[in-house]
């Protein structure tokens, strides 16, 4: 069984940047002192897959979703943002800011099942922005097959490990855009 949620400390922050030996700082290109500055503007980018066990929660995977302001929202769909790297401090939106787009920066997870898990998170994650929030745009990158795959399953279109940033229009997919079932 897992959990996903925002990251809820700087103790599991740590533990994230620990993970996959430091696949974070190694994905994004950036060092562990840029990514705490982002996490302390912005902690609810940061998601944790958590294994529930009896002997407690084991982190084992994450996702980062970025919100992202107007100016930087444009600057991302006009290419003057290349990379994820390049969005600083002062593009992303503090708490109860309005969220101009997402960038979802990195999806990792250990196994098969946290993988699946992961993605679910992200999926939910954006469905609940896109409803609440009114957040229609989503930037990706996919540099790797996996990325250009697991983009594939979020938006139902073909994606190329290219490593260009493309545009979601997230309206346009009944994946995120399709109204929650009630339970």
């Amino acid at each position: 069984m897992f959990h996903i949620g925002p990251c809820p400390d700087e103790a599991t922050f740590e533990r994230l940047l620990d993970l996959r030996d430091g696949f974070l700082a190694r994905a994004t290109e950036m060092s562990e002192a840029e990514l705490k500055a982002r996490f302390r503007r912005c902690p609810s980018a940061f998601h944790c897959v958590l294994r529930r066990a009896e002997t407690g929660d084991e982190l084992v995977g994450y996702f980062v979703l970025l919100p992202v302001n107007e100016k930087c929202r444009e600057a991302l769909r006009t290419g003057a943002i290349a990379s994820g790297r390049q969005i600083q401090l002062s593009d992303l939106v503090g708490p109860g800011d309005k969220i101009a787009a997402l960038y979802l920066s990195v999806v990792c997870a250990i196994g098969a099942r946290a993988q699946r898990a992961a993605i679910e998170g992200v999926i939910a994650t954006l469905r609940e922005l896109y409803s609440s929030e009114n957040v229609r745009y989503l930037f990706a990158r996919a540099a790797t097959a996996n990325g250009a795959r697991m983009l594939e399953r979020l938006s139902g279109t073909t994606f190329e490990a290219d490593g260009r940033i493309h545009a979601i229009d997230m309206g346009g997919y009944a994946l995120i855009a399709a109204s929650q079932p009630t339970r």
